[in-house]
């Protein structure tokens, strides 16, 4: 199903995102939403086209490249959104801290957006096109 990666760089980004050693059922991110950070996650190609041109229209000539580590940070941003939920309790005098895994993933999306090449495209001045 993954449309931005190869079988390959799918494998790396469930392992970067602490998916690949689940079984399927068992996962906190599908596939789709792995692939879903592909998209978000593609940066300039090897011959600088970018993914969409300055009106978001997608550019036929860009060859799909992906940051995988900027995906990974998505991944992790998301699981921390589905965490976000678990919280903090006592109760009959034992303390649960299920929002340990909720601190856990914000610090592995920043971790991951740490480790991610920045880029900015560089759009003509209005009037300049």
């Amino acid at each position: 199903m993954a449309t931005y990666l190869t079988a390959a760089e799918l494998a790396r980004l469930e392992r970067l995102a602490g998916e690949a050693h689940k079984s399927a059922p068992n996962r906190t991110l599908a596939e789709a939403d792995l692939d879903d950070a592909a998209y978000l996650a593609r940066v300039v190609d090897s011959n600088g086209i970018t993914p969409q041109d300055e009106t978001g229209t997608a550019n036929a000539a860009y060859v799909n490249t992906v940051d995988l580590y900027r995906a990974a940070s998505i991944c992790w941003s998301q699981k921390a959104g589905i965490f976000a939920e678990e919280f903090a309790f006592s109760a009959d005098g034992g303390a649960f801290q299920r929002n340990q895994k909720y601190h856990m993933a914000v610090a592995q999306a920043k971790r991951y957006a740490d480790m991610a090449a920045g880029w900015t495209p560089i759009l003509p001045a209005v009037g300049q096109e």
